[in-house]
């Protein structure tokens, strides 16, 4: 018991370490722009060696990416848990998009500023779109998992489902940053949902 407390404690320390680490990461980039501020910088900040840093993030990019999506992936995982029960797998990404939107309402111009910080940087971009197409991807497929009702384990829907969405969101976020974020972002999200559940099939 004894151990399992102090492993659990352990455990716990290391989250909070990284969680301050992505913090004071998101910090900077707010207050210095994406190569205003080193490595060294944030493990100071956060009271640690630059060694413990690369323990958490291979990358200084890396650490941005997380900082940026991490927060905001927690909060659809668990809006995905609170849809209500009736909804099928599509109605519950709906919904749970929605929600993210209307809840980040006064948020929006930070978010416009952090998408557009991630598209002028060809790196940045790339390990974005690699985090959505692993971490994203699962997290989201296993949190859908009970909406689809009995799946054999080589049922691809789940992940199918989630990774058209994620995509048709980054098309939707495009159109949305070029426009200067003056078009109804929710109105757009509702579209993109109506769209994938509709299909593409001619009229």
């Amino acid at each position: 018991m004894l151990q399992t407390d102090e492993t659990s404690l352990r455990q716990r320390k290391k989250n909070e370490l990284r969680e301050r680490l992505v913090a004071v990461t998101v910090e900077l980039v707010g207050e210095r722009g994406l190569d205003g501020f080193t490595v060294d910088e944030i493990a100071a900040r956060a009271g640690v060696g630059r060694a413990t840093f690369f323990r958490y993030f291979e990358s200084l990019n890396a650490a941005i990416v997380v900082g940026f999506y991490e927060q905001r992936l927690r909060a659809m995982v668990a809006l995905v848990h609170e849809a209500p029960a009736a909804l099928g797998p599509v109605d519950t990404l709906g919904w749970m998009f929605d929600r993210m939107v209307a809840l980040h309402h006064q948020e929006q111009a930070a978010v416009l500023r952090q998408f557009l910080l991630l598209q002028s940087s060809k790196t940045l971009q790339a390990i974005a779109l690699q985090h959505q197409a692993t971490v994203h991807e699962e997290v989201l497929a296993e949190a859908l998992l009970p909406r689809f009702g009995r799946l054999r384990k080589d049922d691809l829907r789940p992940r199918i489902l989630v990774s058209a969405t994620l995509a048709a969101i980054r098309s939707m976020a495009d159109i949305w940053a070029q426009g200067g974020g003056r078009m109804d972002l929710q109105k757009m999200m509702r579209q993109v949902i109506r769209q994938l559940k509709e299909g593409f099939g001619a009229d």
